[in-house]
Formats: structure tokens, sequence, C-alpha cells
């Protein structure tokens, strides 16, 4: 048994994020045969929590103020934003102070990797996930010139970017989820450091059940997320009017955490329900007709698509994977127009309905559950 200290900027235990799935997923794996302790960030001590958890876990309260102070600084010494946001001293310091008790840290995240402790010596992993600066520059290229968050996204971006060959010096393996960012990121350093490890999913039962009278669209994430809100938005504005007009009881379902300011603006079109952060996926889930995956912006996998078929539910993506077959395990979509076409063939046609459900759902049981998909980690620890 080694003893390991995961450490991560986002409390894990709580409901929505890919990111904090893939923590939690690594952690009970590893926590299986090893002794795994917890130190993160959260705006909360998660009392509650605590008390269920056989892990060891640290949680280190972020000052709101200080957080914006951070962020300002970080930016005057040419450091990514989201490491001044996700900074804390304390935490900084019983990582420091407490480094030398395990034989391997994993940082989840670049955020994490400031927190590694100089003259470590044990093992040095960082869960990279993806590759941000890629998603940055994606989103850099989606916005408009007169939004303001364009120019954000591109100095951050390039912040990023340098962060990431910085610190791939610095550790001994790099994790990624997916062989498409390194595909993508052919100029970054130290590519022989990197091991893709792609994500799993718990396995739950599948509840679809085809009927002519199901009328949800199902979209699961966190809408804070800017990938997600645009995905959302354009939904709302693009796609419900037409499904609307031919079928007026077909509603899309948004499903995770979301602003009060979105919540107000999306609930004002005609058939959408936000739920928001909700514990039971399963009783949102039930008489749904399909999911969605509409990211255009974000690189990466995402989680949302292993739990919609976790589920059984019928998935429909822009996004192309190799690991999924178009038409038999998931319906790839290249544009709106082919996207409502596909929804309302799936809302009629009970043989494509549960075709694709039964053949997605045998894809996540046999090839998707964390133990198989998290079992590279044993070897690296």
């Amino acid at each position: 048994m080694k003893k390991i200290l995961f450490v991560t900027t986002r409390f894990p235990f709580d409901l929505y994020g890919g990111d904090k799935d893939r923590a939690l997923g690594i952690i009970r794996v590893l926590s299986k045969k090893n002794r795994v302790d917890i130190v993160c960030l959260s705006e909360k001590k998660h009392i509650s929590f605590k008390r269920k958890l056989k892990n060891r876990i640290q949680i280190f309260k972020i000052n709101k103020t200080l957080r914006i102070l951070a962020v300002i600084k970080f930016i005057f010494l040419l450091r990514p934003m989201q490491l001044g946001f996700y900074f804390s001293s304390e935490m900084e310091k019983y990582i420091s102070k407490n480094s030398k008790n395990y034989d391997s840290i994993i940082f989840h995240t670049i955020r994490a990797a400031q927190y590694l402790p100089k003259n470590y010596q044990g093992k040095k992993i960082l869960e990279m996930t993806d590759i941000i600066s890629l998603n940055y520059k994606k989103t850099f290229s989606y916005l408009s010139f007169f939004n303001i968050l364009k120019y954000i996204y591109l100095l951050e971006m390039f912040l990023v970017k340098k962060y990431e060959n910085y610190v791939s010096n610095l550790f001994d393996k790099i994790i990624l989820i997916s062989y498409n960012d390194i595909r993508e990121s052919k100029k970054l350093q130290f590519l022989k450091k990197f091991l893709v490890i792609e994500s799993g999913v718990k396995i739950n039962k599948n509840i679809f059940n085809f009927n002519i009278k199901n009328n949800k669209i199902l979209f699961l994430g966190n809408v804070n997320y800017l990938p997600n809100k645009i995905a959302c938005k354009d939904f709302i504005a693009k796609v419900m009017p037409a499904l609307y007009a031919l079928d007026k009881k077909i509603t899309f379902h948004i499903v995770g955490p979301i602003s009060n300011f979105n919540k107000k603006n999306f609930k004002k079109h005609a058939n959408v329900k936000i739920h928001g952060a909700v514990k039971n996926l399963t009783q949102v889930f039930k008489k749904s007709i399909c999911a969605i995956n509409n990211i255009k912006i974000a690189t990466g996998y995402q989680n949302k698509i292993l739990t919609y078929m976790s589920y059984g539910i019928p998935t429909l993506s822009y996004k192309k994977y190799n690991e999924f077959k178009n038409n038999s395990e998931i319906i790839y979509c290249e544009n709106n127009n082919e996207l409502i076409n596909k929804i309302l063939q799936l809302k009629k046609n009970k043989s494509a309905a549960n075709k694709l459900s039964k053949n997605s759902y045998l894809k996540i049981k046999k090839n998707f559950s964390w133990e198989k998909k998290s079992s590279k980690y044993l070897n690296i620890i």
C-alpha cells in the first residue's frame, strides 16, 4: 500500500463538472489499494461530507477578496489568471510541510501544479486532463471582436501556454484524457512524459424506455462554464424554435449549476426547463427522447457523453469521438438542421432509438467503467 496525496483546486465530492467527476473517479480507484489523502480548495467546509469519507481530506476555504487581489497580482507577474484565482498560501504551506509523508503526489489540473513543493523526492504526477491553452484558443476564435471576453481569453491563452510548457519539465508523468490534445499540440515540450488515461463513468441502470409521448431533450453540465453556456444559448435560440413549431410538447431540460442571471434569461423561452444541480439524475432523465452534446468550442473529452450513455439515453453530438461508432452507438451531427432532423427521428422511430440506447449502454458498460480506465494509474504511482 502506498501513500498518495491528491491535490485539487475544487472540492471533488460535489455533483457536476467533468473535472470533478474525473478527480473522484481517480480517487476511488486508487483508494481501493492505497491510502489516498485529499487536499482541496472550496467555498465551504463541507462538514457533512467529511463524516462520510474514508479518505482523509483537508479543505482550505477560499477568501473571495484575496482571490481578486491574487488574480491582479498574477497578471503583473505574467502568470495565468486562473493560478491566482485558485491560490491559497495556507494550502501551499500545508502541502509543503506534509509532502514528505507521501510516496506520490497527484496534482489535478495545471491550477494545482503551482502547489508542487520544492525538493519533493517522491513521484510527481500532473493530471493535466486537457491542454487548456487549446480550449482558450478555440474560445477566442469563437467570440466576437466586440466581446471583451475575447481579449481576456487571448491573454490567458498565452499565459497558460507558457505555463504548460514550464510545468511539464517539473513532473515525472503528465496525464491527458485524449490523444487529440497530443496531436494538436506538437509544439508542446516534453511530450514523452505524457500518458493518455481516458475518463470512465459510474455504470448506472439503463432507464431509457421508448415512448412516442417522450418529449425531453437533455443537456447536462455546469452552465457557468462558458462552452456549456454558449451551447445552451445556441440550442435555445436556433434549434428549439424549429422543434417547437413542429411539436409544441418537446421540451429542453438543462441540468446542472447555473447562475440566476442565465436561469432567468433561459426561462423566458418557450418549453425550456431549468433543473439546476439535482442529486437524482434518474428522475430527470426519464421520459427523454435523447441527450445532446452540442459543444462547439471545448477541447478534450466531454464527460456528459459518458453520463448520458451510462443511463442508456440516446446521444447526439457535434464533436466526434473515435471510441464511438456513428449511428449505432452515438449520432454525430454537422449542424443545427441535422440535429433537428435526428431528434425528430429518435422521437418517432422506436427501432432506431432502442438500438442506439442498447449499443451505447453496452459500450459504456464494457469499456468505460472507472476501474478499467483508471487501472493505468496503479502502474505509475
